[in-house]
């Protein structure tokens, strides 16, 4: 293809394990496609894919060992789909060598890093994408932009609801999952900052009044649990307050038996908005249900925005920002910073076995109706009174400013019990009161 604004991003692939081969896959899906051409890969541990790597080799990809070759390489953009405490220094060090960035999600683990990542992209004055699927739909920002418009009234609430179950073999597939920080960097792994976060993503943009901006809480009210020994929590449930005085309730678990769609309805003075992830968005307006369809395959979409970013030939293409992730890497910050996680008692944890590899699973007792009943009634877990082990939530208000964590809070430590005083006689009192 013939000339700059139709020939394919060529792209560099930090990578080859985990979500990287599903990456790597989606990049040479495109390889006929007028977006994406994958150039070259770096992976350290290149022994341990000898299939996939004469498959690149015969693709004509370039093999590297190292991310510092990698930019090296005659590319324009770096796809990174690494642990999250990779994502700002990567991000920074490819923007500084002249490569565009598309990151996954989400953006960093921490507002510091994506704080850094907002900087050293508008020094480059390059793109940079960050892959939360569902803000690259065309759908999406049609709701967005008539939301924005006012055609719906104002929202009051957002509901989010998430139970998808995930054991030993998740937690044990690398050396982050479930972590708070790796090599010195806050990575937060939870299902909200993670797997879920997705929907809680989606819902901080649906509430934000530009067509472009996410929603920034400024109260935070989180219940966090964990049934896994993990450093951070599996399970929670959460109340955003916005400006507006709009509310998002999200309930997420992985420590559950039964796998339940995401669901994610807004309710608005006008209509209800029900997501229904890969299938449809319904509004339910004056008697009427609108349908608007979902792409099913969106990384094609992904890499077209991404294309018309680089190539300026549409800069303000929809798709997902870093200043739409810091509003939701700034949630999961508050809610970590204003909530301890709280250990789930061990009698009302089920010991399951994940079908297939047959690791354990560790399933809370009735986690999942408690999770969609509670968010529907507008409710966290402790108000709903559906279990017996919950506690009030940790809460925070959002300063203005608020651009540092300053790490999540931490249970107090059981104090010794006060020794009572000695009883006063005659002989310890001074000698004035004595009788």
């Amino acid at each position: 293809m013939s000339g700059n604004g139709t020939c394919a991003v060529r792209f560099g692939l930090a990578g080859l394990g985990g979500y990287a081969a599903y990456m790597c896959d989606r990049l040479l899906a495109e390889q006929a496609a007028p977006w994406a051409r994958l150039v070259a890969v770096c992976e350290p541990e290149l022994h341990r894919f000898p299939e996939r790597a004469e498959q690149l080799r015969h693709r004509g990809v370039v093999l590297l060992r190292s991310f510092e070759q990698l930019l090296s390489e005659n590319i324009e953009a770096v796809c990174l789909p690494v642990p999250i405490d990779l994502h700002c220094p990567f991000t920074q060090a490819a923007l500084s060598a002249g490569k565009a960035v598309l990151c996954e999600k989400p953006a960093a683990g921490c507002v510091d890093d994506v704080d850094l990542m907002i900087a050293a992209r508008d020094r480059a004055a390059l793109p940079v994408g960050i892959g939360f699927q569902d803000v690259y739909q065309p759908a999406v920002h049609e709701i967005k932009r008539r939301l924005a418009a006012g055609e719906f009234g104002a929202i009051r609430s957002v509901a989010v609801a998430g139970c998808w179950p995930r054991g030993d073999r998740y937690y044990r597939r690398n050396t982050w999952a479930g972590r708070l920080q790796r090599n010195g960097r806050w990575i937060l792994d939870s299902p909200a900052q993670n797997a879920l976060a997705h929907y809680l993503h989606l819902a901080l943009f649906l509430m934000g009044h530009g067509v472009d901006e996410s929603a920034r809480p400024v109260r935070v009210e989180a219940e966090l649990y964990r049934a896994n020994p993990i450093e951070n929590y599996d399970t929670c449930s959460l109340r955003l307050t916005m400006p507006d005085a709009a509310i998002l309730l999200a309930g997420f678990t992985h420590a559950c038996g039964v796998n339940t769609d995401a669901s994610l309805v807004v309710h608005a003075e006008k209509a209800r908005i029900v997501y229904k992830p890969a299938r449809q968005i319904e509004i339910h307006h004056e008697a009427v249900v609108e349908r608007l369809p979902l792409l099913r395959a969106i990384h094609p979409r992904m890499f077209q925005t991404f294309h018309a970013w680089l190539r300026g030939t549409d800069p303000q293409a929809p798709g997902g920002t870093l200043e739409m992730a810091r509003a939701h890497v700034l949630a999961t910050n508050v809610a970590s910073q204003a909530s301890p996680v709280v250990d789930i008692p061990q009698q009302y944890i089920t010991l399951l076995r994940e079908e297939i590899v047959a690791t354990p699973l560790r399933a809370v007792q009735g986690i999942e109706q408690a999770i969609q009943s509670s968010v529907r009634a507008g409710q966290m877990l402790h108000e709903s009174g559906l279990l017996p082990w919950t506690v009030p939530p940790g809460v925070m208000d959002v300063p203005a400013d608020y651009a540092h964590f300053a790490g999540p809070a931490r249970r107090p430590e059981p104090q010794p019990a006060a020794q009572p005083s000695p009883i006063a006689t005659p002989s310890s009192l001074p000698a004035s009161v004595t009788t």
